[in-house]
């Protein structure tokens, strides 16, 4: 007798999402409608989105080979190192969308999101540009969300005074 095969709905892969099974004709195995940060819908097996390390549609894929095997909007192409902008882009999504990170209570708790586009690094980069040293993202609106004309690179002097406490003082 076959096992069930657990529910993965809304579960993240990589930059894939699973929305909802799919029956494919002729298999037994479980397929997933998976949507990927890029736009893309894609079905996909179960099984190879739990031990593959399949982590996009195949735009990931793509992106690398376009870039000679570097994706070199990623990474710095000294060392090999991820950018402090990929690093600020990447804390920002998790800390919205992952219960278990530690600062989940203070914004995806909190209702605060990153906007669609943003979460294709690419996007988020070009808005808000090369960050400069000393400096991290920042939200104008401490009680708005991730996305352009809300946020800024800003030093912690210029993010402590802009915090939700500090505005709830003033007001």
């Amino acid at each position: 007798m076959p096992r069930p095969t657990p529910d993965i709905s809304n579960e993240r892969f990589g930059l894939l999402v699973a929305l909802r099974r799919v029956s494919v004709s002729g298999e037994h195995h479980a397929y997933w409608l998976c949507r990927c940060d890029c736009g893309k819908t894609k079905i996909l097996r179960a099984g190879h989105l739990r031990t593959s390390g399949l982590r996009s549609c195949g735009c990931l894929r793509d992106e690398i080979r376009l870039n000679g095997g570097n994706n070199r909007r990623h990474w710095a192409t000294r060392n090999h190192k991820q950018s402090r902008e990929y690093k600020s882009w990447c804390s920002m999504i998790y800390r919205c969308t992952n219960p278990n990170s530690i600062s989940w209570k203070n914004y995806g708790a909190k209702g605060v999101t990153v906007c669609e586009a943003w979460r294709v690094f690419e996007v988020f980069l070009a808005h808000m540009r090369p960050r400069p040293a000393g400096t991290s993202i920042d939200r104008i609106n401490p009680y708005g969300n991730y996305e352009p004309g809300n946020c800024r690179w800003a030093t912690r002097k210029e993010q402590r005074a802009n915090q939700r406490s500090a505005c709830e003082r003033i007001s």
